[in-house]
């Protein structure tokens, strides 16, 4: 008895309802990291009340947050993978989460003179990570080495 030949489907993947090759369905669904951030703390709030809490290293890497964009369209690839509408509100641009709760706001002060009156302390990319669940929000705020909107 022979073995069967699989490794033709193991070189192809389904995009959109089409089979394609491999290096095919990898161009259409090319991956570009937009923001991500370690978070430098974490305030938690429910009816029992509000907590914050600053992350370590080992946390902040725990909670990063990482934000990408798939042929034109923004996931939470942090949180489940969730779509994101991008939008603008002031200095902020802002992600809002269409598939799961929550959004993102981030402030990009690369292009902001250091001696501005809108200029934030702290570092050139800062972001605002809110979840929320039931009656429990918890909200991440930390730094991006990198946003690529």
């Amino acid at each position: 008895m022979h073995a069967r030949r699989s490794a033709p489907l193991l070189a192809a993947a389904v995009v959109g309802g089409l089979l394609l090759p491999l290096g095919a369905a990898e161009a259409v669904c090319q991956e570009q990291v937009v923001l991500r951030g370690i978070p430098a703390s974490r305030v938690s709030s429910g009816p029992e009340g509000t907590q914050r809490e600053v992350l370590g290293a080992g946390q902040g890497q725990e909670y990063s947050l990482l934000i990408v964009k798939r042929d034109g369209r923004y996931f939470w690839a942090s949180r489940e993978d969730c779509e994101l509408a991008p939008g603008v509100s002031g200095i902020f641009v802002m992600f809002t989460a269409l598939t799961c709760h929550g959004y993102i706001k981030v402030l990009d002060q690369r292009d902001t003179p250091d001696d501005s009156i809108t200029r934030f302390d702290g570092s050139d990319i800062q972001y605002m990570e809110h979840v929320h669940s039931q009656f429990l929000t918890i909200t991440y705020y930390g730094d991006a080495a990198r946003f690529d909107p």
